[in-house]
């Protein structure tokens, strides 16, 4: 049984495991057009992507780094577990990527999981206040749009003043 058979079984388990929140992702780096190396991917809901798709902007950049110097440095790239990111529609995702190599030591497939946790963020309760986080997230914004229209205000108010000193008291 070949290495991707047994990835795709692992990812196939993780998947069903977990649920639809759970994206699966196998990229093989040894094709000829890195941008198009998702070889393998479930729940592809998650990010928007599907097989013939590329890798995230941080794998990428392992990648291209990884390339920069030469094949002899695939040892200095390191599994990274636990990251979170942000979607380009909000999603927020806790990821891993591991990075496969063959028996010669060369990097052949990136193994990724992300986990969409927005809805787990959105139920989370503030510890002194007892209020869903999502509230905490949706009044961040606003209060920053209030504080930009109220020193507009502020600023409109200042140039209509008359600042000759026979202001009344």
């Amino acid at each position: 049984m070949g290495r991707l058979t047994v990835l795709k079984q692992i990812a196939r388990d993780l998947a069903s495991q977990f649920g639809p929140d759970c994206e699966i992702v196998i990229h093989d780096l040894k094709t000829n057009d890195p941008e198009h190396s998702i070889v393998y991917i479930e729940n592809g809901h998650v990010t928007g992507r599907g097989i013939g798709d590329g890798p995230s902007n941080a794998v990428f950049d392992v990648i291209r780094h990884n390339n920069k110097k030469g094949s002899d440095s695939t040892d200095e790239i390191q599994d990274h577990s636990g990251y979170l990111m942000k979607t380009s529609d909000g999603k927020i995702l806790k990821c891993s990527t591991s990075y496969i190599r063959d028996d010669d030591g060369t990097l052949h497939y990136v193994f990724g999981i992300n986990y969409d946790i927005t809805k787990l963020t959105m139920i989370q309760t503030t510890a002194s206040l007892r209020v869903p986080m999502g509230y905490i997230y949706v009044i961040v914004p606003v209060t920053g749009v209030l504080i930009m229209l109220f020193s507009l205000m502020n600023a409109a108010d200042m140039l209509h003043r008359d600042f000759s000193g026979k202001e009344e008291v």
